[in-house]
């Protein structure tokens, strides 16, 4: 056995596209990604409904980039972190 292993947290999934989480890591990284979402939701658009105020289009703009960027790198890492490919899966099908 190498000195280097293999540590993975996702499974891909029996029926579709993607995976699922196997370990407690995958399901941390999964709570990662949700609180992450909050703080970016509640820094930027919470702030100006909570007074009152009409949101600012940059605010609206820099939400929208931090989810996508956050999403990409939640993404990369679940591919980085399955044990296997995520590829469409049909039961009961030849491939």
């Amino acid at each position: 056995m190498s000195a280097m292993t293999h540590d993975f947290w996702f499974k891909p999934k029996i029926h579709g596209y993607g995976a699922y989480p196997t370990s407690w890591k995958g399901w941390a990284l999964i709570a990662v990604f949700c609180f992450a979402q909050l703080v970016l939701a509640f820094g930027l658009l919470l702030p100006a409904d909570a007074m009152g105020q009409v949101l600012d289009l940059t605010k609206v703009a820099a939400f929208m980039l931090g989810t996508a960027a956050i999403t990409a790198m939640f993404i990369w890492i679940c591919k980085l972190k399955t044990d296997g490919e995520w590829k469409w899966r049909w039961p009961n099908r030849e491939e």
